[in-house]
Formats: C-alpha cells, sequence, structure tokens
C-alpha cells in the first residue's frame, strides 16, 4: 500500500540522513571514515527498502526512471511518484529537526 511504502521510506531516509549528519559533523567526528560511514549505510538503506519500495532514499534516483518510463508510454511509474518524493523529503526534514534538537 502507499502508506506503507511511504512509512518505509521515512524510515529509511531518516536513519540515512542521521548518519550522514553524525559522520559529517565536525563537532563529533573528524570525517576519515565518512565515505565509508555514508557508504555501507545507504547500501543497507537500499538492501532493507528493496523489497518494499526498491530503496529509494532519494526523490531524484525516482524520478528520473520515471520521467523516462512516462516518454516510453508508461505512466505507471509516474504515477506513483509521489509516494518517492514525499516519503524522502519527509523522512529527510524530519532528521534534519531531529539531530539538531539532540545534537547542535
Amino acid at each position: 500500500s502507499y502508506i506503507c511504502a511511504i512509512v518505509v521510506e521515512i524510515i529509511l531516509t531518516f536513519n540515512f540522513i542521521m548518519v550522514v549528519n553524525g559522520a559529517t559533523d565536525k563537532k563529533y567526528s573528524d570525517g576519515r571514515y565518512a565515505g565509508f560511514i555514508i557508504a555501507v549505510t545507504l547500501m543497507l538503506g537500499v538492501g532493507c527498502g528493496l523489497s518494499y519500495t526498491g530503496g529509494s532514499l532519494n526523490p531524484w534516483r525516482s524520478l528520473a526512471p520515471a520521467l523516462f518510463e512516462a516518454l516510453a508510454k508508461n505512466t505507471t511509474a509516474i504515477k506513483e511518484i509521489w509516494v518517492y518524493l514525499v516519503g524522502p523529503f519527509a523522512g529527510g526534514a524530519l532528521a534534519g529537526v531531529v539531530y539538531d534538537l539532540l545534537y547542535k
């Protein structure tokens, strides 16, 4: 269902952005391993969300294929793109607010 997909995307994106913020925050990290930590977190997030939503975590990663599909006269993906816009944007915004409240 759409609600489940949005919740999955919110949770995955929230987790990813929290890790990105923590790994790149000069106050808590020197950043030496930030790239590795971020890459592993993204890989795990995509892996966890793969069977539910494809593990987008990024609206642009979903928008481009949907647009190409629409150009090929397959409008299914473009009709459902709102899920992949709402979920990651909500998860990212929530992570930004929570990170600021907890660590700033």
